[in-house]
């Protein structure tokens, strides 16, 4: 007795097989989709810092960055008055124990 779903044709196996396949494929695509929106999540919520550089007068001063700040601006922060906004940098938190996997990141520790 032949099933309902297979006919007689000599490539009638080639059917469910393709469709065994593309149903992997589908799933996989998903799994990675699924993996990437994690990754993206996680580095969306991880916290950054402003800092603003001063220059006074050839010497550097960090401090952080204060709300309608630019570079070129004058700011207070300096010793003797006020300095010159030189850079705004964001620094993100030391990320360098989340990177460690595998082996690798085992022989760093």
């Amino acid at each position: 007795m032949p099933l309902p779903f297979i006919d007689d044709s000599p490539l009638a196996w080639l059917q469910p097989l393709i469709l065994a396949g593309v149903l992997l494929l589908t799933i996989l695509l998903m799994l990675r989709q699924a993996g990437e929106m994690k990754r993206l999540e996680e580095a969306a919520s991880r916290r950054r810092e402003f800092i603003t550089i001063l220059d006074c007068g050839g010497r550097e001063v960090r401090r952080p960055f204060r709300e309608g700040e630019y570079v070129g601006a004058e700011a207070e922060g300096c010793d003797g008055g006020a300095g010159v906004v030189k850079a705004i940098v964001v620094k993100p938190e030391e990320e360098k124990r989340e990177r460690a996997k595998g082996i690798r990141g085992l022989l760093r520790l």
